[in-house]
């Protein structure tokens, strides 16, 4: 492609140049490339590995840093990157050179076949392995499978002798194509040293040179092949593979025979004047046995000259191809398609770690929530954006090499990585902030206030970011019904209307708007209400601000804001961050605030640099500034006790000199109150339009006030202790019940992990849906979904659930990420894992339970959590009845 293109490309999103990446082109419609093959080296370096083993020499992607310089080569015939055909050089002018294709080689006892992760063509053109190739992100993948004859009699492996010829599976690529009768040409390959191959397979395989007729003719049955090891199993999310560099006299004579595969005399032809005649490279498995499997990954292929004289390097220190590179070939090739936003987001990931740890060096205990979040993002959304890599026929030159043997990147490529590298460095700073925010959040503790005692204890009764909805719930303490549009919602307001240009950035690109929607998204995004405000003067004479605040009552039809008597919440606390001071200020409605002269009571929150900074202010704190006097509408003062009476909104306000800003996230908005069971008597589901209690935490680390019980099963004597979570009743450990000759539904439906009776004793019995419907004791149940629901509603929600409910240890036992519950409630659930297709998976990292909803006749409800994250929930998925879970009881 000429470099105009590349210019109108650079000028657009990069998301566009998917589309020049296409794959539409047949055999004998398009040129082979001119690649001309690198000077070649006669000479044959082994590590001293293999000097020792006698083998091909070795190269290993996790070793190539270190790797002797021999051990480089070039994949310059095929790559990821390269498209659907091995450039070989050569072609016979029918461009059907490096054509991929299969044969099968079946025995009178062993069938063999390849399955594939797409369909295979049979013509024999360009794009037969096209399907599999882009399946296999830019390599040839399968599973070789052998079989024994389906014929009606029972056969044994043992019928085959040494005579026989094992089965074989044969992928092959062509040197130079098929001529005009349809036979392959030959080619002349002596100068190039050998071949070097990265692969991927779990059995052995060998690589078997296929000569013309006459050399075949020759050697009667005798094969030139080198084995390949095995390596890792072939991984489409990871696809890692070994790299090894075989030198034609690594190449031995072999009669391909099962007992006696090589060959004593000298074969009639030599692998040198064979190797003037090839036609084809075949990659072979070979087996002797039933239902045998071989996956395999062919990834790239290189001339073994280039292994001779390729030096290290990195591609971004190399320099443009420019006039002093005399007579450039191409080493290795790219796609443009492989350089888009998708991938750019991708590779970003590291680099934006990089960054978060460099921002949060200054916060000593920042390094386990930092490892937490990468685990998370690493293993969800990393993963939702893998985006493999694009094959193209199109594919242009990368790397070219000079006569003076040094290396360039062609100005096609420079011009690509360049936007490129730009794209991979903006989203790495955008997502570092968000790594900072969420490892702030991670290190706060939402229910209990830094440094006070535990009788200061305080919930985060009003909001807090681990709610389902951005709604602050301000009637908790009003003792009565919120009655007003927008109550309890969320708004942004700048100085826009004073003449300043003030702005805040959000982290979510979704227009603008007061209310529960965008500040949902918003809290969902960064764990709070969070965002950077950008101060401008403009034409106003005031200093620049932004606010953030929420209504209390909110508003009636036309528009006029209710006013809360707020004085019983005793004063207000706040969890927050922020680059510079906030100004918490009770905002009285028009006419008071008119009154007052605009000089409304507020607090300062201080500058803070982390989101554990909590503080606490009695209405007697607020304050005037006394500048209300100085205006003509001045009538009277009030106190910050008298204010509290009359609340219209709370407001977080934010001023700073023009130019400059300052980033912000408030995460819990709480009221004075000490901790007591004097709450409001409901609040609005964040669900549903039901009601549901207020979570009422009980228990901290120090202090268990939860309202506990106990219960005697009658039929067996074991004493379960029950707690009390809002309004239900519940066992605070897994039921234990194991007669079935009192509950004969229990017969094979119950097991001990590794069935072992102490497991039972501390983890509780597993069981089927069937027993569980029928095993807990007189006056309790197995809950329902909605009874599930319930309890997540009343501990706070699905987002924090998990979090309240696990156990205070054994979560992520011996893994340095795990995080263990705080049990806030008394529930105390342990992880005790799941037995499913007749086999346990017992884990510290997850724990379901069942519940007795049931879907359809196989499959049943049941409530999950995990030590990845807070949540608990219903999960959406269903599970099989006969899988095994632990239970839980609750009273009728």
């Amino acid at each position: 492609m000429e470099n105009k293109l590349y210019a109108a490309c650079g000028a657009v999103a990069l998301a566009f140049w998917a589309a020049a990446c296409s794959d539409d082109t047949v055999a004998g419609t398009s040129t082979e490339p001119n690649t001309l093959a690198l000077e070649s080296s006669s000479s044959t370096v082994y590590s001293s590995d293999s000097e020792q083993f006698g083998g091909p020499r070795l190269c290993r992607v996790s070793e190539m840093e270190n790797a002797p310089a021999g051990c480089d080569w070039f994949a310059e015939m095929w790559n990821p990157e390269s498209g659907n055909r091995v450039h070989t050089g050569f072609d016979n002018g029918t461009n059907t050179s490096g054509i991929w294709f299969l044969e099968l080689d079946s025995t009178k006892l062993l069938i063999p076949s390849v399955e594939w992760p797409a369909e295979v063509s049979d013509v024999y053109d360009s794009l037969s392995f096209s399907n599999v190739i882009d399946a296999c992100n830019g390599a040839v993948c399968g599973t070789a499978h052998f079989n024994v004859v389906d014929d009606g009699i029972k056969h044994d492996v043992g019928e085959l002798t040494e005579d026989d010829v094992r089965p074989s599976v044969d992928i092959v690529f062509s040197m130079a194509g098929k001529n005009a009768t349809g036979k392959f040409d030959e080619v002349d390959v002596s100068e190039w040293g050998g071949i070097c191959i990265g692969y991927s397979s779990t059995g052995l395989m060998n690589v078997v040179l296929d000569f013309g007729d006459s050399v075949e003719n020759a050697l009667d049955g005798i094969l030139y092949e080198a084995l390949l090891f095995r390596s890792s199993k072939p991984s489409m999310m990871e696809p890692r593979y070994r790299e090894e560099c075989l030198a034609w006299s690594d190449f031995k004579p072999s009669t391909g025979r099962l007992f006696h595969p090589l060959v004593d005399e000298e074969p009639a032809v030599s692998i040198e004047e064979g190797l003037k005649h090839l036609v084809s490279i075949r990659f072979r498995f070979q087996s002797s046995y039933d239902k045998s499997t071989e996956p395999f990954k062919i990834v790239r292929l290189g001339r073994y000259a280039t292994a001779s004289n390729k030096k290290n390097y990195n591609e971004d220190s190399l320099s443009v191809v420019d006039e002093n590179c005399e007579t450039p070939v191409g080493v290795e090739r790219f796609c443009e398609c492989n350089y888009t936003d998708s991938v750019a987001k991708y590779h970003s990931f590291d680099l934006a770690f990089a960054k978060a740890e460099d921002m949060l060096k200054s916060k000593a205990d920042a390094g386990y929530c930092l490892g937490m979040i990468k685990l998370r993002m690493l293993m969800f959304e990393k993963l939702d954006l893998t985006p493999g890599i694009r094959t193209c026929d199109n594919a242009m030159t990368k790397i070219l090499q000079c006569a003076d043997k040094s290396y360039r990147i062609s100005r096609e490529f420079a011009d690509v990585k360049s936007v490129y590298d730009k794209s991979v460095e903006n989203y790495a700073t955008i997502k570092a902030q968000e790594i900072v925010m969420l490892t702030d959040s991670c290190m706060m503790n939402p229910l209990r206030v830094p440094n006070t005692s535990p009788a200061e204890y305080v919930t985060s009764d009003l909001w807090y970011a681990g709610y389902t909805y951005a709604h602050v719930y301000t009637d908790t303490y009003s003792r009565k019904v919120l009655k007003g549009v927008d109550a309890g919602e969320f708004f942004a307001r700048t100085d826009s209307l004073e003449g300043g240009t003030s702005k805040i950035v959000w982290p979510v690109e979704i227009p603008y708007s007061d209310g529960r929607d965008f500040f949902t998204q918003v809290k969902d995004t960064c764990r709070g209400i969070c965002g950077v405000a950008h101060f401008g003067q403009g034409k106003s004479s005031d200093a620049p601000f932004v606010e953030i605040g929420f209504n209390v009552e909110g508003r009636d039809s036309s528009g006029k804001y209710y006013a809360m008597d707020v004085s019983n919440w005793k004063g207000i606390c706040a969890q927050y961050y922020a680059g510079e001071p906030i100004a918490l200020t009770l905002d009285l409605g028009d006419s008071v605030n008119r009154d007052l002269g605009m000089d409304l009571p507020f607090v300062t929150l201080p500058k803070a640099d982390s989101v554990s900074n909590f503080v606490c202010f009695e209405w007697k704190d607020f304050k005037q500034s006394g500048l209300g006097k100085q205006s003509a509408s001045y009538k009277y003062d009030i106190t910050g006790e008298n204010a509290a009476k009359q609340v219209v909104k709370v407001v977080f306000k934010m001023q700073g000199t023009s130019g400059s800003e300052s980033s912000f996230r408030i995460m819990a908005i709480s009221s004075k109150r000490p901790n007591s069971t004097d709450w409001g008597e409901y609040t609005k589901s964040s669900s549903s339009s039901a009601v549901t209690a207020l979570p009422i935490f009980c228990k901290t680390e120090t202090e268990d006030n939860c309202e506990y019980g106990t219960m005697t099963d009658a039929r067996d004597g074991q004493t379960y202790k029950t707690v009390k979570v809002g309004e239900q009743w519940w066992m605070a450990r897994n039921l234990n019940y194991a007669d079935s000759v009192k509950t004969p539904v229990l017969t094979n439906q119950i097991w001990c992990f590794k069935r072992q009776r102490e497991n039972c004793d501390e983890i509780g019995l597993h069981y089927t849906w069937y027993a569980a419907k029928e095993a807990c004791p007189d006056g309790w149940h197995l809950p329902s979904n909605e009874e599930w629901k319930k309890l997540i509603d009343t501990v706070g929600g699905e987002a924090v659930a998990g979090k309240i409910l696990r156990s205070q240890a054994g979560w992520g036992a011996g893994d340095a990420n795990g995080e263990n519950g705080i049990d806030a409630v008394g529930f105390s659930i342990l992880p005790a894992g799941y037995r499913i297709s007749h086999a346990f998976v017992f884990s510290t990292m997850l724990n379901g339970f069942w519940s007795s909803s049931e879907y359809d006749v196989n499959n049943a409800g049941f409530m999950g959590l995990n030590y990845f994250d807070d949540s608990a929930k219903i999960l959406d998925m269903q599970t099989e009845k006969v899988n095994g879970y632990p239970v839980r009881c609750i009273k009728d």
